[in-house]
């Protein structure tokens, strides 16, 4: 077996976990670390379950996210080894998703655990996250019109 290889899983999806893990691992600990504390956070608050449970479908979200993004950065590694411009913006592209899910996730959390730290004004900074996250992504479809 090649060194480089990840030895057989009876379950082949750990398997391609644990080559996820190997190739990217700084992504896979600043994930899992973020959704650590997020969960920590809403353990702390006592957050309902729905509340909770949105917590986790959010770090699912993400981590499945940067798991696809490494899997098609890989597929196209052996696809075209050499520079291609094409595959530069395809990875672009998978990373942008990621961080549109993790820059969701953020806001999210704060909009979840906001009403029950008791903080001040919450539906004017509600309306804020929403605003600028809408402002974002009509920026973002904006811009890819004119990139040609």
């Amino acid at each position: 077996m090649n060194p480089k290889e990840t030895p057989p899983s009876p379950i082949p999806a750990l398997s391609g976990l644990g080559a996820y893990a190997q190739r990217s691992r700084r992504n896979l600990i600043i994930g899992g670390l973020c959704g650590l504390a997020a969960l920590g956070v809403g353990l702390a608050l006592e957050l309902d379950a729905l509340r909770l449970g949105l917590i986790l479908l959010t770090i699912a979200l993400v981590i499945a996210l940067e798991i696809l993004n490494t899997a098609i950065e890989l597929l196209l590694d052996i696809v075209h080894p050499d520079f291609n411009s094409a595959v530069k913006h395809v990875k672009d592209l998978t990373a942008g998703a990621v961080l549109i899910a993790a820059i969701g996730a953020l806001a999210l959390g704060l909009l979840l655990v906001w009403e029950p730290l008791g903080l001040p004004a919450f539906e004017l900074v509600r309306f804020f996250v929403i605003a600028g996250l809408g402002i974002f992504l009509l920026g973002w479809v904006l811009s890819s019109f004119t990139e040609g």
